[in-house]
């Protein structure tokens, strides 16, 4: 229990990082589409004002001694200020053109450009707090060169509404902005939950299996020790006389290399380093190799062996994975099935595939442990976890392996006090 805090406390370290990077990737991506969408707009609507002010602007200038003409592109002025009307500014030495209001006059003059300046876009307030798009051009040749206020046209236009505009289009890029921030943090939060949830289970399966692996293995080592120990107390005797401890510490040495090598299995198989060979499998054949091999078990435990088997079965998969599998059954059956006891093996043709099933009268396992069996280190019989014949629980975590290596399914179906049936569907090969 003393490992769990820390490691909750990890995990919430990495939930606020991927959160945080959810927020910061998508405010990423939203400035920069926010701000080329608002630089299109403007570009447009700039486009659109200047595209007023820039004709008479430039006949003005090509034509500077055209007084009437000039007199003639200047839009008339309206009463008071028009929205969206042309106000014009033509000042040469000589002469001052305008279609300005009174009020307006002074400002306008005040926005002149300095002599020799090129084509320049502004925008300017006008103290009653409007909004102007300003044009402003010098008129080369148009004024003696000792002249220094120079000859210019001045070219404006009430933009506060379009410029408003704008705005309001930034204000509600910035809103949501900062609204899409709140929910992304909250989206991130929560999808960064989910994606933790496997990894934390995968986390925690792995400090018990790491806890299990070193209960497991503490207890034949002790053993071993305890017993040589003992041995080790009368160097004076012989062998002969030390051979119970002796025979307990092999016993358990025995039982200790199984264990590793099955948890040597199971690392492998997590790392996906147990390669599977996929070829012909004679699975009757097979199954009556391994019924050989236990029929002397079964008859040195008082138990009753039955066979039931197709001939011609075949699956496509590795058929030294496929003789551990059913080991391993069959030798769970023998175990938990008291002497007296029927353990029968079927195996037939059955759509998709191959079914087998490995069927004893043994203690059988209660319901509520049905969904666990195959897991690892768990063992439904509690009375007999820590024999030699309860094994590590490793062995059905083993199976369920070698089954999904070969894409089949594996269940099993139990009734206390009646005993235990594995079925074990492997699909269909492609040779026969």
């Amino acid at each position: 229990m003393t490992v769990g805090r820390p490691q909750l406390s990890m995990f919430q370290r990495v939930r606020l990082r991927l959160t945080g990077l959810t927020v910061a990737i998508f405010l990423i991506l939203y400035a920069a589409s926010s701000i080329a969408v608002y630089a299109i707009v403007r570009h447009v609507v700039m486009g659109g004002i200047d595209a007023r002010l820039e004709p008479v602007a430039r006949y003005i200038v090509q034509h500077p001694t055209d007084e009437a003409g000039i007199i003639a592109h200047i839009p008339r002025q309206p009463a008071g200020h028009g929205a969206g009307m042309v106000y014009i500014l033509v000042h040469t030495p000589t002469a001052e053109l305008t279609n300005a209001p009174a009020d307006l006059l002074p400002i306008l003059r005040s926005w002149a450009p300095p002599a020799g300046a090129d084509m320049a876009h502004s925008v300017h307030a006008i103290p009653a707090g409007d909004l102007y798009r300003v044009l402003a051009m010098s008129i080369p040749g148009a004024a003696p060169q000792t002249d220094t206020t120079g000859a210019w046209v001045i070219a404006a236009t009430d933009a506060d509404r379009e410029l408003h505009v704008l705005e309001g289009l930034r204000h509600v890029l910035w809103m949501v902005g900062v609204g899409g921030g709140l929910l992304a943090a909250v989206a991130g939060f929560y999808l960064a939950e989910r994606a933790l949830r496997p990894i934390r289970k995968a986390w925690q399966q792995q400090l018990e299996f790491v806890a299990n692996a070193s209960h497991e293995l503490r207890t034949p080592l002790a053993v071993i020790r305890s017993n040589l120990d003992i041995v080790l107390e009368h160097p004076e005797q012989t062998v002969l006389a030390n051979l119970e401890w002796i025979n307990n510490a092999h016993s358990e040495t025995r039982r200790l290399t199984k264990l590793v090598s099955d948890l040597l299995t199971l690392a492998r198989t997590d790392s996906e380093q147990m390669p599977v060979a996929r070829e012909p499998v004679d699975l009757t054949g097979l199954l009556q190799h391994i019924e050989e091999l236990f029929e002397v078990i079964a008859a040195d435990r008082n138990l009753t062996l039955i066979s039931q088997i197709e001939p011609d079965l075949h699956v496509q998969g590795d058929r030294d994975r496929l003789h551990q599998l059913f080991v391993i059954l069959l030798d769970n059956a023998c175990k938990f099935t008291p002497a007296g006891g029927r353990i029968e093996i079927r195996a037939q043709g059955r759509k998709p595939g191959v079914l087998v099933e490995v069927s004893d009268t043994g203690i059988g396992i209660a319901e509520q442990d049905l969904p666990r069996v195959f897991e690892r280190f768990y063992r439904a019989d509690k009375a007999r976890a820590r024999d030699t014949e309860g094994g590590a629980g490793l062995g059905l975590s083993i199976a369920r392996w070698i089954v999904d290596a070969h894409h089949g399914r594996i269940w099993i179906t139990s009734r206390p006090g009646e005993g235990t049936t594995v079925h074990v569907q492997l699909p269909p090969t492609t040779v026969r």
